[in-house]
């Protein structure tokens, strides 16, 4: 039988958030009974488990044993981040948010460039669709305008789910090695 994965969202001293795919909310109680472990929320929308604990009684690598021991169907995944960003990504990332905020500033506040850039982008297309009906060239500014609204509203540098440290399961099959 597979067992469902569980991803740990976030983790820093006294606090860590996982991600369940089940259906139904866990029973609060089971992680509440370890030791150190001061609160215990879910929320329902995100399917996410909020875990407070106390860094002094339990260290996060005991803590996510005792969470593998009370999720015996699961597989306790952990996230990392992609990889670092180059000097130049930084530098465009830079100069981007500096032109964001002297748009914003120009504008009270109403456009950003996170929307002024797409936008431009759409109107390009319509531009070229007007221009030269029966060369297909504007789908390319419609989809470079409608990928970057969907990564404005996705996040940029999405995480990787790989298994925590003394899995036994292949990160990309999430089966038993």
């Amino acid at each position: 039988m597979d067992k469902e994965a569980v991803t740990i969202l976030h983790a820093v001293p006294g606090r860590i958030r996982l991600t369940l795919n089940e259906t139904k909310e866990p029973d609060l109680d089971t992680f509440l009974d370890i030791h150190g472990v001061e609160e215990v929320t879910f929320c329902r929308i995100t399917k996410s488990l909020l875990i407070i604990y106390d860094e002094d009684a339990i260290s996060e690598k005991a803590l996510l044993s005792e969470i593998r021991k009370r999720l015996p169907d699961t597989i306790l995944l952990k996230t990392r981040q992609t990889q670092q960003a180059s000097l130049l990504t930084k530098a465009v990332v830079d100069i981007t948010r500096k032109m964001n905020t002297s748009v914003e500033t120009k504008t009270k506040g109403c456009v950003d460039v996170m929307f002024l850039a797409p936008s431009v982008f759409v109107l390009l297309g319509i531009r070229e669709l007007l221009r030269n009906p029966l060369k297909p060239k504007w789908y390319d500014f419609f989809w470079w305008s409608l990928n970057m609204f969907y990564w404005q509203s996705k996040g940029i540098g999405e995480s990787i789910a790989m298994p925590v440290e003394g899995s036994k399961y292949d990160p990309k099959t999430l089966r038993k090695m």
